[in-house]
């Protein structure tokens, strides 16, 4: 089984997105890791109980990432573009994180919400 989820925009557009699911208890995590599977996108669960989660995004690129809240809510974003002459890294309290390869036809600062299909 495929999964994909749907961002819905403030304008109610539904955009479909095939991603590959994954799931870390870790509170430090390292993206490059998360990505190793090659997919374009990827969805990242948090399952911790920690408050914090501290991720390595070094390697990572480009991507841009998407927090959303408990309720799928859209909280923020990161672009990580081009870090080969250093290291980047964010500290972040959401649970829930959509990698998303860039460059992306995504109108970021229209993302509203986010919801699971399975296809």
């Amino acid at each position: 089984m495929k999964n994909s989820i749907q961002i819905v925009q403030k304008d109610k557009t539904v955009i479909d997105i095939p991603i590959v699911f994954k799931t870390s208890a870790e509170s430090f995590i390292k993206a490059e890791e998360i990505l190793s599977s090659g997919s374009t996108h990827v969805f990242l669960q948090i399952t911790h109980v920690r408050t914090n989660t501290f991720m390595d995004l070094t390697r990572a690129i480009p991507y841009v990432i998407l927090y959303f809240d408990g309720e799928n809510q859209f909280i923020s974003a990161t672009f990580n573009l081009d870090n080969r002459k250093g290291s980047f890294a964010v500290q972040i309290q959401c649970k829930k994180v959509l990698f998303l390869r860039y460059p992306t036809t995504l109108k970021i600062e229209k993302t509203e919400f986010i919801q699971f299909n399975s296809i």
